[in-house]
């Protein structure tokens, strides 16, 4: 069964895009490391412009795996210099019982990040 696994990243002024394009390229990084179930990431922003990405691990182990990667951990790095990552539960949709967010295309993502989704 897979492992769901939600992070949510409030970018610095004018680093939305490039934010976006980083989680791409480390969606495509684990998946080639065939560390991710087989189903493409959920993301979303938020009303104040949080990012929520939401990734599907084969198994717990995996997202451990992730981290022995440097190159993971070097856009890792990258994304924590562009971006402050926030409790979810601080982001003001989620102060209902369920959050309610605009899903980004990740076809645009992809283009952002000059990928073709295949």
């Amino acid at each position: 069964m897979a492992r769901l696994l939600m992070v949510a990243y409030r970018p610095h002024p004018h680093q939305r895009d490039t934010v976006l394009r980083l989680l791409y390229e480390q969606y495509l990084l684990v998946s080639g490391l065939g560390l991710i179930a087989d189903r493409q990431p959920r993301v979303m922003e938020s009303a104040n412009g949080e990012i929520v990405y939401v990734i599907a691990f084969s198994d717990a182990g995996q997202v451990d795996r992730c981290w022995e990667n440097e190159t993971f951990q070097d856009i890792d790095s990258q994304l924590l210099q562009l971006a402050e990552m926030v409790p979810v539960h601080s982001l003001q949709e989620a102060s209902g019982p369920y959050l309610d967010m605009e899903e980004l295309d990740l076809g645009m993502i992809a283009a952002m990040a000059g990928q073709r989704i295949g």
